[in-house]
């Protein structure tokens, strides 16, 4: 069976002051402008949750939201909704998903010049623990498909780190020593 509840988290850096909240109104405007192929539905303000989902723009699909998971800022990506696709062609087009949005945001009038994404490190999760539970079993069935998108990422080189907590989803840190920009990164994925 291929695993389809996969998710990105891309970390960002922050220029200044940049609270939570003032991705809720770019949010909406995605909203009404019809921004996305899909119903882009709603946007739930979870910034008082203490190292939470930050700001979640639902869409039909997937959940696209401002993450202050283990205390670092990032917008996560992760998908709803099963397609016909293997776990790589999921795993490939999230991280294409979760680039473009990055980069779409660094542009937004209301945000620009204090939000910066960076190319590395990325954070790929399962978001299924019956078909991915995080053990060794797990970690080898997605270790391959992950391996095949980080190189196409990273074609001069990556490692993977997982997160072995065994509570914690199935989760991999996506690190490179080279220097690339998310145009470079939405260009391979």
């Amino acid at each position: 069976m291929s695993l389809f509840r996969i998710g990105w988290k891309i970390y960002a850096d922050v220029q200044g002051d940049l609270p939570l909240i003032d991705f809720i109104p770019v949010f909406h405007r995605w909203i009404r402008e019809r921004t996305f192929d899909g119903p882009l539905l709603d946007v739930a303000d979870y910034s008082h949750v203490h190292h939470g989902p930050g700001v979640l723009l639902a869409a039909y699909d997937a959940n696209y939201c401002m993450d202050v998971g283990h205390g670092r800022l990032g917008l996560m990506w992760y998908n709803k909704r099963a397609r016909e696709e293997s776990s790589g062609q999921a795993l490939a087009r999230g991280v294409r998903r979760v680039l473009e949005v990055a980069s779409r945001l660094e542009q937004e009038p209301e945000l620009k010049g204090r939000l910066r994404f960076r190319a590395s490190p990325l954070l790929a999760f399962a978001n299924d623990r019956l078909l991915a539970p995080n053990d060794e079993a797990g970690w080898a069935a997605l270790r391959p498909d992950l391996d095949a998108v980080a190189a196409r990422l990273y074609p001069e080189g990556h490692r993977l780190e997982r997160d072995a907590e065994e509570r914690e989803r199935l989760a991999a840190t996506v690190w490179t020593d080279s220097h690339h920009t998310l145009e470079q990164l939405i260009t391979r994925a």
